[in-house]
């Protein structure tokens, strides 16, 4: 099979017939980027060697295109940051609207799955025959077969999980934050700061590794809890910080129909899901204050509560659970809207009995929620044309954590210890509110009945989240989709998108 190149983004680079962008660290944390990564592949004649180069790398951000005469692939990181789609036809894209055709038509077993998760799984998008390559995946092209292929997950065996302690995690966050650092060579890295646990140890890690060009924003009311405590960190450790006031970002407004915003919801959407908005404006508001350099680096906290178990602790899965009990969980408890038999069905199907319950729902948040979802924030830096760095996906982190006893992640809650002592050690240890036992219970409730009721009725009884006022700056997308029961903002921004994609298709 013969594969063609479309690709829009920049910074790709071109050698050997090998073509990649991103970065990424050898086993001996070599740094390779731009042409010297496309270099580290160009040796790369069959898949073996493909799968070892994969998953040997100590971390980065990559994706890469390999068109050698006898040998075809396409890859990912574990992150998904460059995200890449192709066709049964061969033709590999680095964006999906540029394999759509006069002939597309919406993947029905896709758009079951984006109706309760509010994106599509893995290498599905909303269009028949256009797949994107999965996270932590590879696909090899092959006569007229194409093959795909996992080289990481996060799945561990029953019985095989370790006790771990603070010195191993501690070399393990200080690896990934010298990775980072290293790749951003001088560059000013900017980081958004709220007041929760991740952002906050990005910015401790900056501190203690000595990264002075480093400026921080902030996004809410002078009054918010986010703004008190970021101001208040931002202080003790002496670097520059800037409040961006919502009120602001919204009194900007927010051109649906302008073509600036219609290339942004492209780019992110990429047909597999849409749910960041506010992210735009406040980062076109603050561009327009020219703060941030035209080389800087962003570096958000994604997705540290990974590590701290949250996954775990909200699915309440046990040793004992079956496929289809995990599967259940998954859906009610880590999903965010309806409830589906036919997506439990598939979920549980992709389940083993071999594997760790626990290992089960962190590769499947791993993933998909994270990679496919959360993640998607983090490209609306390359749409502004900036870098961005994620030390939270570095391999050192996700190894440490893959094979961890449940018990460290939802009891002792190891993360966070290790957190709160660099926090008191840097004395900006401000906690963050606690839910009480009962709050998380009645929520717990709730979340289960309202997918289990109607979507007209359930969303009469739901009290939208809206501390941003996000949903104001949303107005003009409720116009659009009048007359549509929401559960949120990111209900909304779902529907709208949905809307825009069957557009295109009429």
């Amino acid at each position: 099979m013969e594969i063609k190149n479309i690709l829009t983004g920049y910074n790709w680079f071109e050698i050997d017939g090998v073509t990649a962008r991103g970065y990424c660290f050898t086993e001996r944390d070599e740094l390779l980027k731009d042409k010297a990564l496309a270099m580290h592949f160009a040796t790369v004649t069959d898949e073996k060697t493909l799968a070892q180069r994969l998953t040997s790398q100590r971390g980065g951000l990559f994706a890469i295109i390999i068109n050698k005469p006898n040998f075809k692939a396409v890859a990912v990181d574990n992150a998904r940051i460059y995200p890449l789609f192709y066709n049964s036809k061969g033709v590999i894209a680095d964006s999906a609207y540029s394999l759509l055709n006069a002939k597309s038509t919406i993947d029905n077993n896709a758009l079951e799955m984006y109706h309760v998760a509010g994106m599509t799984p893995e290498n599905k998008t909303l269009i028949c025959d256009i797949h994107q390559v999965a996270p932590s995946s590879y696909v090899i092209f092959e006569n007229d077969n194409i093959i795909c292929k996992k080289y990481y997950n996060y799945l561990i065996e029953k019985g095989k999980c370790k006790k771990k302690d603070l010195k191993e995690l501690n070399i393990a966050v200080e690896k990934a934050f010298e990775q980072a650092i290293s790749s951003v060579e001088g560059r000013q890295i900017v980081v958004p700061l709220s007041g929760g646990y991740d952002s906050r140890l990005v910015i401790c890690m900056l501190h203690k590794l000595k990264y002075k060009n480093v400026l921080c924003y902030t996004v809410g009311n002078n009054d918010s809890y986010e703004v008190k405590i970021a101001r208040k960190v931002c202080q003790v450790l002496g670097y520059k910080h800037i409040i961006v006031d919502n009120t602001a970002i919204i009194g900007s407004g927010l051109d649906i129909e302008s073509e600036v915003f219609k290339a942004y919801s492209r780019h992110l959407g990429n047909l597999i899901c849409f749910t960041y908005v506010f992210e735009f404006v406040a980062l076109r508001h603050l561009k327009n204050l020219n703060v941030i350099s035209d080389d800087a680096v962003f570096m958000p906290g994604h997705s540290g509560d990974f590590y701290g178990g949250a996954y775990v602790r909200k699915s309440h899965v046990t040793s004992s659970d079956s496929p289809q009990t995990i599967a259940n969980k998954i859906i009610f408890d880590i999903l965010e809207f309806g409830y589906s038999h036919r997506v439990k069905r598939l979920i549980a199907n992709n389940i083993s009995s071999k594997y760790e319950p626990h290992s089960v729902v962190q590769d499947y948040v791993l993933n998909n929620t994270l990679a496919l979802n959360i993640n998607n924030s983090a490209r609306i830096y390359e749409h502004f044309h900036h870098e961005v760095r994620m030390p939270f996906w570095c391999k050192y982190l996700l190894d440490y954590f893959k094979d961890i006893c449940p018990e460290q992640l939802t009891i002792d809650r190891l993360y966070y210890t290790y957190v709160h002592d660099i926090y008191k050690h840097l004395e900006i240890d401000f906690r963050q509110p606690e839910y009480s036992l009962k709050d998380i219970q009645r929520q717990w409730y709730k979340n289960r009945i309202r997918k289990l009721l109607p979507k007209r009725i359930a969303s009469l009884f739901t009290k939208h989240n809206n501390i941003t006022d996000e949903l104001t700056l949303c107005q003009p997308m409720i116009k659009q989709i009048k007359g549509k029961p929401l559960y949120s903002v990111n209900d909304l921004m779902r529907e709208w998108y949905l809307a825009k994609v069957k557009e295109l298709l009429q």
